[in-house]
């Protein structure tokens, strides 16, 4: 009884929400297979390049050639490649990481924790080596080959640690699922194998999903975090209630209008607008938080706010690539656009927006005309 009460409380969103019992499968459970649901368990699968790539043939060669390999020799061996990443994260990508309020926390804390906890130490190096593919593209393919291989090595174990809900992880647990999403996005950058609108039947979950995982993983330890050294990033910002302190929101406030002149129409589904409705004041709200007084929040952890408070019916509308939805997520384009400097961010408003564009029909192209204009930053 004990355990299967566990199992129900360590489940996934989707099931904890229909109060059903979760079989906590991967890449996602049975329940949510079964009833064609999104499972909030799935930013927990490695993204992996499609098979017919050369380099990934070449990466998976390497990984099946010694089968019988013990899991636990290679998690625990770090060789000369693996030092050179760990120098390379510590003294240039956490400081990509970072913001100046709290930069040691990524190159400092994280490290210092990961050599009590290797599915960590893997993440870093994972990452390390991404970021390090993006400033030396002559090594991209080896890069990205020990990165997957990293990533690989590290599932097993943070799986288990958080499926055990021990408090002594809880802390590594969530530096760790803090690297899945920049992952996510660089790999497939260096693939070209992303599909850029949220979707539930891609190849590879997208990151938009693995990003509400994290949230939700903030939400269900915000307690634990708050007591340790991520408490600094945990300092609730005030909503600004005057979101005009945004210099885009004008623009964003002209959305509102569309959707509500749609809904004078005869045919319009008043659930789905306000779907909408509520997914661009959300919009909104994130957006104008790094203009607030407090400056708690800068521009690229407003942009991971959103994905994380739009609701479910909002992302099977956008399943569904229905135009009203299309068009606010068009508007957030805006937001990734202004961060795309920031290096695993690179690139993805620009795409994820063409992307809409091409799925709108005319009638809706005007709408977005303004966020195709804006430039990348």
């Amino acid at each position: 009884m004990r355990r299967d009460h566990r199992k129900t409380r360590t489940g996934c969103n989707q099931c904890k929400r229909r109060r059903v019992k979760c079989d906590e499968g991967k890449p996602s459970c049975a329940n949510c297979i079964r009833n064609s649901l999104q499972c909030s368990l799935e930013f927990l699968v490695p993204l992996k390049p499609r098979k017919n790539s050369p380099t990934i043939r070449k990466a998976s060669s390497i990984e099946t050639a010694h089968p019988n390999l013990d899991l636990r020799l290679r998690s625990s061996s770090l060789d000369t490649k693996s030092f050179e990443l760990l120098n390379h994260y510590t003294t240039h990508g956490s400081l990509d990481f970072g913001q100046t309020s709290n930069t040691k926390m990524w190159q400092v804390v994280i490290p210092q924790m990961a050599l009590a906890h290797d599915f960590l130490m893997h993440g870093v190096l994972a990452i390390s080596a991404l970021h390090l593919a993006k400033r030396q593209p002559p090594r991209r393919v080896e890069l990205v080959q020990s990165a997957m291989r990293s990533e690989n090595l590290a599932l097993p174990a943070f799986r288990k640690s958080l499926a055990t809900q021990n408090s002594r992880d809880t802390h590594a647990v969530f530096a760790f699922a803090g690297f899945v999403v920049p992952y996510m996005l660089a790999i497939s950058g260096s693939y070209g194998i992303q599909d850029w609108i949220p979707t539930l039947d891609g190849t590879h979950p997208h990151w938009f999903y693995s990003l509400r995982g994290v949230i939700a993983l903030l939400g269900k330890t915000w307690g634990e975090l708050a007591q340790g050294p991520f408490s600094v990033w945990l300092a609730r910002s005030i909503p600004p209630e005057d979101y005009s302190i945004n210099p885009d929101d004008v623009h964003f406030a002209k959305v509102h209008e569309i959707l509500e002149s749609t809904a004078s129409s005869s045919v319009a589904d008043e659930k789905e607008l306000e779907s909408c409705r509520k997914a661009l004041d959300e919009l909104r709200r994130t957006a104008a938080l790094p203009y607030a007084p407090c400056k708690t929040v800068n521009k690229v952890s407003a942009a991971w706010i959103w994905p994380g408070t739009i609701s479910q019916h909002y992302m099977e509308l956008l399943n569904r690539r229905k135009p009203e939805a299309l068009v606010v997520l068009a508007y957030y384009c805006v937001q990734l656009k202004r961060i795309n400097s920031c290096w695993y961010f690179e690139g993805v408003g620009q795409n994820m927006l063409e992307a809409i564009d091409e799925q709108l029909s005319e009638e809706w192209k005007p709408c977005i005309e303004w966020a195709l204009r804006q430039p990348v930053e």
